[in-house]
């Protein structure tokens, strides 16, 4: 999978969890610029990622992303990981 491609598969699973038609996401983006984004809906859209690309996130992992590029990154390096 392309980064790109994960891009926009994250886009539905924000837009779906966060309850928004239309959202942008860029790399830099922490919690502040992302609507409707809180503690509970991390969780929320890691499960999604987990449950969606047969993935395995640790709390310590899910703790240190602190934006929107470090989660697609994360969620990147592990499918790529799974396919290796």
């Amino acid at each position: 999978m392309k980064i790109e491609e994960l891009h926009d598969q994250l886009v539905e699973i924000y837009k779906e969890i966060l309850k928004v038609e239309e959202i942008e996401l860029q790399d830099e983006y922490t919690a502040k610029e992302i609507p409707n984004y809180d503690s509970l809906a991390h969780i929320q859209i890691l499960i999604a990622c987990q449950k969606k690309f047969s993935i395995s996130l640790s709390a310590i992992e899910a703790g240190l992303v602190n934006s929107y590029g470090e989660m697609k990154e994360m969620i990147f390096n592990k499918i790529n990981d799974n396919n290796a």
